[in-house]
């Protein structure tokens, strides 16, 4: 193997959009799953602090510092972190859109602009107007 050779390499623009649209399609799994991070791992996982205390310090510094590193090359080298930023984006965008979307439409519909019904219907605003 080359050094400097990726396996499996995306493109920024199409890490970025594949996070937006999971992270848009897949909103309310990705919201209940961070809620459960939040509230049940950290007591029911061990941290790694506490696995890295059962052994000698020297050796726990090491196993830590190694870990560490091979948690920002895997990061980086499949661009994770970028799809990862992007996939909290779109859930953000996919919990929000739908709690304006119903007074946007109406604002558009106040300054003299007709959405058509199937538009209404698709998006989940009210058929007013």
């Amino acid at each position: 193997m080359v050094k400097g050779q990726t396996i499996v390499s995306f493109p920024n623009w199409l890490a970025r959009i594949a996070g937006f649209i999971v992270g848009y399609l897949f909103s309310s799994e990705i919201t209940s799953m961070i809620l459960y991070v939040i509230n049940h791992l950290r007591s029911d996982i061990p941290t790694v602090f506490n696995l890295l205390s059962q052994w000698n310090s020297g050796v726990a510094v090491i196993i830590a510092i190694l870990l560490l590193i091979s948690i920002i090359s895997i990061v980086s080298k499949f661009r994770l972190l970028t799809f990862g930023y992007w996939l909290l984006a779109g859930a953000l965008v996919g919990i929000v859109l739908p709690h304006i979307l119903p007074y946007v439409l109406d604002r558009i519909q106040e300054h003299g602009y007709e959405i058509p019904d199937w538009i209404k219907r698709y998006l989940g605003g009210n058929e007013t107007g």
